[in-house]
């Protein structure tokens, strides 16, 4: 088989200097870049070059074309598995890359001469193999949709099996130095075939990070970037999808807005960042409180929207006192100190003749504005005329909260 080894080494050179150069104009395109972009493109211009260096074996010095050159492919090989685990946000420490690094120049050097080629291509090709290895299974995905992970892992795989193979045929003495004039069909394959998976892992690589960049972008057109929970477009979308699936098919459901008291003392008074921080405070007490089937998303300013699925109007009334008591006793600490909050809830019902999420959604703010008007800190059941009947939380607890006192006096 006659192939130029030179020739296939600056093709790879190449490509992984073009792919480099795309996954650097990734990173340096957005403020918030996804995490393993940086040491991903070092390691595609390190692989490379380390294969240059060594394609001069016998033309430059053995210090340039053996030592550097191993010790940049491990340290290559080290920081694609590095970008795999920042990627999967492990925790990364760069001192086993480094001293993997000094490691491979001493071995490579105390390995010097012809006769201990073998030696350095079992140690040199058995480490890169363990690093891909290592690689492909932090890769490897636990959900069936993310077939770019499964791309990546078998890429990875296949140079793992590749390196591996290659530092068991130098154990057996089949290795050649690849730049040697009579270079055998199996060392061109290797390389020729190293060359297109470490291009696919790379492509591969890319599209996770293009899929990660849309997650993130979903995930910010349909959360509220403050408290995290969902925004209003999104938490009204997603309960119109479910009162449509309730007139399709007879099923209960329930509407809560939830208005925090006073909550204009707490920003006169000690500032927005602690108004934050009582927002973030309340939206992760009440999730926790919540099924995972239930919608919360922020409606406007301090006032909430909890839409409850398979839930009767009664059921949701001890859930929103559930809240009302949670949020009663909680102390939130902020940068002016801890804070207590209480919360007001107006409460509506999915009924047969219910015309849709608006009416709902009017039937629950006339039932916080009643809580409002009864001296805050309470839960009330929308009045439906149509019953016939007025169901309604009257168990009204004193509201004595510092936070209410500072807002009454203020």
């Amino acid at each position: 088989m006659n192939l130029d080894v030179r020739t296939l080494l600056l093709a790879t050179s190449l490509m992984s200097l073009v792919l480099a150069i795309i996954i650097l104009s990734m990173r340096r395109g957005h403020s918030d870049p996804v995490a393993g972009l940086g040491c991903w493109a070092l390691a595609s211009l390190l692989t490379p070059a380390a294969m240059v260096l060594g394609s001069l074996y016998g033309q430059v010095t053995f210090l340039i074309s053996t030592v550097i050159a191993n010790a940049l492919v491990l340290v290559g090989g080290a920081l694609f598995l590095t970008a795999v685990r920042q990627f999967n946000g492990q925790e990364v420490r760069f001192r086993p890359v480094i001293l993997l690094g000094l490691a491979a120049l001493a071995l490579t050097w105390w390995l010097e001469g012809d006769g201990n080629y073998r030696w350095r291509m079992v140690l040199v090709m058995g480490v890169l193999s363990a690093c891909f290895a290592a690689g492909a299974l932090a890769l490897w995905p636990t959900t069936a949709r993310a077939s770019y992970r499964r791309l990546a892992s078998a890429s990875f795989g296949g140079i793992a099996v590749l390196c591996g193979y290659r530092s068991l045929s130098a154990l057996t003495g089949l290795g050649q130095p690849l730049a040697h004039p009579a270079v055998s069909a199996s060392a061109a394959m290797f390389l020729l075939c190293l060359m297109m998976l470490q291009l696919t892992a790379s492509m591969a690589f890319i599209l996770m990070v293009t899929d990660r960049v849309r997650e993130r972008l979903d995930y910010l057109a349909t959360h509220d970037a403050l408290t995290g929970v969902l925004a209003r477009g999104a938490t009204l979308v997603m309960a119109t999808r479910e009162i449509a699936r309730a007139m399709r098919r007879p099923a209960a459901m329930s509407l809560v807005i939830a208005d925090l008291d006073f909550f204009k003392a707490i920003n006169d008074r000690f500032g927005h960042q602690a108004g934050d921080q009582v927002l973030k405070a309340f939206a992760t007490r009440v999730n926790e409180l919540l099924r995972t089937t239930d919608l919360l998303g922020r409606y406007g300013g301090e006032e909430f929207l909890v839409f409850l699925p398979d839930t009767d109007a009664a059921t949701a009334v001890k859930v929103a006192e559930r809240i009302r008591s949670a949020v009663q006793e909680m102390e939130v600490p902020t940068v002016a100190g801890p804070l207590k909050v209480t919360v007001s809830l107006g409460v509506s019902g999915f009924y047969p003749f219910t015309s849709g999420l608006e009416e709902m959604i009017a039937a629950a703010d006339r039932a916080l504005y009643e809580a409002k008007n009864a001296g805050r800190n309470r839960v009330v059941l929308a009045y439906e005329p149509r019953l016939g009947i007025k169901a309604s939380n009257d168990s009204v607890l004193p509201f004595d909260s510092t936070l209410g006192q500072v807002a009454q006096t203020a």
